[in-house]
């Protein structure tokens, strides 16, 4: 009897990448799809894939505990530098456990969510990361009823069994015009975001608070809807200065509407602050070298992304539904009144010089 022929070993990613004539990290690059590769290049590695038989060790790690090692996030607006600092939180936590992330932005627009839901079952996804569109969703609800662990970020939507990593938004945004009030402002516009969302009703509510508590009456016509866009901000400003009496100061609910706002304020020559408070939400990267620097609330947006990737993976193991809100933060600039301005600039007076938005 002829003896056994060896065992033929198992191609590996080094095989692959000498048949497609490419580097390992370019092999790496196609699998994970977490660089550009021209489709011509990809190609050539996924023919060397399909001809050597290769299965990624994700893949094979997958297929023996039947899990797939793919967690999908689902963002509402990509472009928004808030959401991009919670990814990068995901993904630190994520990619050291081995997994593999899968990033679909709805634009905000409730269709494209459930069509990215359907995407991502369809993928059989270990978990979702979600910041949903705040609409009764009936294929998040689907995947959570299929034992999916979900977490929601920032925003709460009617769903059962999801966990939730935000802020207390009542308590930021009650601050932020608390902190106008003070500053001697009793016309207090709002600019506020899209209608659906928590995010939205919760500020709303802080508003109203501050308000009240400072003995200022509510006035609907300061309170304008900017559905959480630059261009919602720009336009809202404009209505609110064309009231035959106008705020003297602004409370912006996110940082593409304070933007948005402040691009208003320079198209008709109102100066701000001297002429106007703004008060904004969201911290961006740019807020303190920017004419005027921007008071904001500040939130924990990569602690945020690193709570809910931990927490996702704990609920991987056994589902345990919590709410979990992180410490916001006001940051004083000098766009909120004259004396932050003047008092921001004489503790600033070396910084980088500022950019006029």
């Amino acid at each position: 009897m002829p003896p056994n022929p060896a065992k033929k070993p198992k191609p590996n990613i080094s095989d692959v990448a000498r048949a497609a004539g490419v580097s390992i990290a370019t092999v790496s690059y196609v699998i994970n799809k977490s660089h550009f590769v021209s489709d011509e290049v990809a190609q050539k590695v996924h023919q060397a894939i399909d001809e050597l038989g290769y299965i990624p060790s994700s893949l094979a790690r997958g297929l023996a505990n039947k899990q797939s090692k793919i967690i999908g996030v689902i963002f509402s607006d990509i472009s928004n530098p808030f959401f991009t600092s919670i990814y990068m939180g995901i993904e630190s936590v994520l990619s050291e456990e081995g997994y593999e992330l899968i990033l679909i932005n709805t634009g905000e627009v409730h269709e494209k969510q459930e069509l990215a839901l359907k995407t991502m079952l369809s993928r059989q996804i270990d978990g979702l990361i979600i910041a949903p569109t705040g609409k009764k969703s009936r294929m998040l609800n689907h995947i959570v009823d299929s034992g999916i662990p979900v977490v929601l970020i920032d925003r709460e939507t009617p769903i059962n069994k999801a966990s939730l990593i935000d802020i207390d938004n009542t308590l930021a945004a009650f601050e932020a015009v608390s902190h106008l009030i003070q500053d001697g402002y009793h016309r207090i516009g709002a600019i506020l975001g899209l209608t659906d969302l928590s995010t939205t009703r919760n500020r709303l509510e802080g508003y109203k608070k501050a308000l009240h508590s400072n003995s200022i009456p509510y006035c609907q016509d300061y309170v304008i809807y900017g559905k959480s866009n630059l261009q919602g901000g720009y336009i809202a400003v404009k209505k609110l200065l064309s009231l035959p009496q106008p705020p003297q100061a602004i409370f912006t609910a996110n940082n593409l509407m304070t933007i948005g706002a402040l691009r208003a304020f320079r198209e008709l020559g109102i100066r701000c602050p001297a002429e106007i408070g703004i008060f904004g939400f969201d911290d961006i990267e740019l807020g303190d070298i920017i004419e005027p620097p921007l008071s904001t609330v500040w939130q924990p947006t990569f602690e945020i992304g690193v709570r809910a990737a931990k927490v996702l993976l704990d609920n991987t193991k056994a589902i345990n539904i919590i709410h979990e809100q992180l410490k916001a933060n006001l940051i004083i600039r000098g766009s909120c009144s004259i004396n932050c301005y003047q008092r921001y600039i004489n503790e600033n007076q070396h910084s980088t010089p500022s950019l006029v938005v």
